[in-house]
C-alpha cells in the first residue's frame, strides 16, 4: 500500500480506484498555501478545481524545466509550453513531461522507441515495468485524448487532440 492515504488538499481518503496526481519537489516556502502538495498526492479531482491549481502548475513547471535544462545528468530532447522529454545520461531513461498537468512518465529507451513507433495510433499501451503502465485513447469526437499511467495508483488526464498532434510532432523531430 501506498503510505500516503489521504489527498492534500481536501484530507479525503485515498481509495484504490482514485486518480491521484503525483508532484514532486517543487519550489515553494512553507508559509505559501501552494506548499502543501509539495512532494506530496492529490485527487486528481480536487487539484483540477483548486483554486491554486494554476500557481502549483506554474511552480512544478518551472521546477522541471530548471532542474533538466542545469542538469548534468540530462539533456533535454525537446521543449516546448505543453511538453518536456528529457534524457537521462546515467540511467536507460527517457522522462516525458506534459507541463501543464503535472503528469510525467518515465521510460527506457526501449520503451521509449516502442511509444515513438505507437503514438500514431489512437488506441495504445506501453508497459513500463510490472506494475507501471502508460496508455492513450484518442476520442475525436470530444477533440481530446485520454492518457493514463499506472504505478501504485493511477493518473488520468484528458488532453486536447492539439496537444497530442504537438507531442507527434516534436517526437517526429528527435527520432
Amino acid at each position: 500500500m501506498y503510505l500516503i492515504n489521504r489527498c492534500a488538499i481536501s484530507k479525503k481518503e485515498l481509495q484504490e480506484g482514485d486518480d491521484v496526481v503525483h508532484f514532486p519537489y517543487y519550489d515553494a516556502m512553507p508559509s505559501e498555501p501552494e506548499f502543501i502538495c509539495c512532494e506530496d498526492i492529490a485527487l486528481r479531482s480536487e487539484f483540477e478545481k483548486w483554486q491554486l491549481r494554476d500557481r502549483v502548475i506554474q511552480k512544478v513547471r518551472d521546477f522541471w524545466i530548471r532542474e533538466y535544462r542545469d542538469s548534468v545528468y540530462f539533456s533535454i530532447l525537446a521543449e516546448n509550453e505543453i511538453i518536456l522529454i528529457s534524457k537521462s545520461y546515467v540511467e536507460d531513461s527517457i522522462r516525458l513531461f506534459f507541463l501543464k498537468y503535472v503528469f510525467d512518465v518515465w521510460l527506457t529507451e526501449d520503451t521509449w522507441k516502442r511509444f515513438q513507433d505507437f503514438v500514431t495510433v489512437e488506441k495504445g499501451s506501453i508497459k513500463l515495468s510490472e506494475k507501471e503502465s502508460f496508455s492513450w485513447n484518442v476520442d475525436s469526437a470530444k477533440g481530446s485524448v485520454v492518457l493514463q499511467k499506472i504505478e501504485v495508483r493511477k493518473d488520468t488526464i484528458i488532453v486536447p487532440i492539439t496537444e497530442w498532434q504537438n507531442l507527434q510532432e516534436l517526437l517526429s523531430t528527435i527520432r
